[in-house]
């Protein structure tokens, strides 16, 4: 990832001038606690006050030199720079902690900046949808080894039947430069759930052709209902909808778990996975796994 020095406050930028308002601001605030692993003390957890983008509060102008060599103002006030030939890219705050000096900028068509202690930091990130549910942030020891680190939910991917969410945790590394911001990053990214989402899931057909039994968290489950009592049931799928979401006691993850049937393209859901994110500083691993049905 590359660093982008600190930015000159020579050109005032319009907030939020792409994403707008959230269509719903009730998808960015917090859930109701989980009875599950005491990781972070609630008392200690940002309000929602400081992790929900705000229009009014100041905000880093990003600088958009070391991006390219030409640069202009739009009549709404945007910074614009041209990047990758002749695309032309803008720059607007998604989310910040303006406590911890730490704001999130989204690049049109791609990418995002964070900014911490007013250096910027370009990543690879990919967060808004035609949805415009913003990301979520949270500055917090999450390892237990006394330094904070930063933990991001992107929004990516939506349409019928698909719901998806990443979660990158970023370690920021001793400096080694007045004008870089080094981090080590964690992710779990939607589209590898298969890798990261390991429960043990059994389907066994049963005797009538929609349905099924389900062994998963320790438990089993007969799955038949009205809706697919004319279908065939063939397998067993997850991977079109994963969220995370930060809860009173850490992170949390929802994944679906949806049932394959001959009569139909896609596949219907039936109930989801819950468990903690849990991060020990080397690796992030799920614990106290929760398999609920849906109503």
């Amino acid at each position: 990832m590359k660093s982008i020095p600190a930015p000159i406050f020579a050109i005032f930028l319009c907030l939020l001038c792409a994403c707008g308002e959230p269509e719903n601001k009730s998808d960015f605030a917090p859930s109701l606690p989980y009875t599950a692993s005491p990781q972070i003390p609630s008392a200690s957890l940002p309000s929602i006050s400081e992790v929900t983008p705000a229009v009014a509060s100041p905000a880093p102008v990003p600088d958009t030199t070391v991006l390219s060599d030409e640069e202009e103002t739009d009549p709404e006030g945007r910074i614009l720079y041209k990047a990758h030939g002749d695309t032309i890219c803008f720059f607007s705050l998604f989310a910040m902690i303006p406590a911890e000096g730490i704001y999130l900028y989204g690049l049109n068509p791609t990418g995002m900046i964070l900014y911490q202690d007013n250096i910027g930091t370009y990543f690879n990130w990919h967060g808004m949808t035609p949805r415009n549910i913003l990301p979520q942030m949270i500055y917090y020891d999450l390892d237990g080894d006394g330094k904070n680190e930063l933990a991001v939910t992107l929004y990516h991917g939506s349409g019928t039947g698909v719901s998806l969410m990443d979660l990158h945790i970023l370690r920021k590394e001793a400096d080694i430069s007045a004008f870089t911001n080094t981090y080590t990053e964690f992710s779990l990214l939607a589209h590898e759930v298969s890798n990261w989402m390991t429960e043990p899931i059994i389907a066994i057909p049963a005797a009538e052709k929609n349905s099924f039994v389900v062994e998963i968290c320790g438990s089993s489950h007969v799955i038949n209902n009205d809706v697919t009592q004319d279908y065939t049931f063939t397998g067993i799928y997850y991977g079109n909808y994963v969220h995370f979401e930060f809860v009173e006691t850490g992170i949390r993850t929802k994944v679906m778990i949806e049932a394959f049937y001959d009569e139909v393209t896609i596949p219907l859901g039936f109930g989801y996975i819950e468990a903690d994110v849990i991060f020990d500083g080397e690796k992030l691993t799920l614990e106290n796994h929760i398999f609920n049905l849906l109503d």
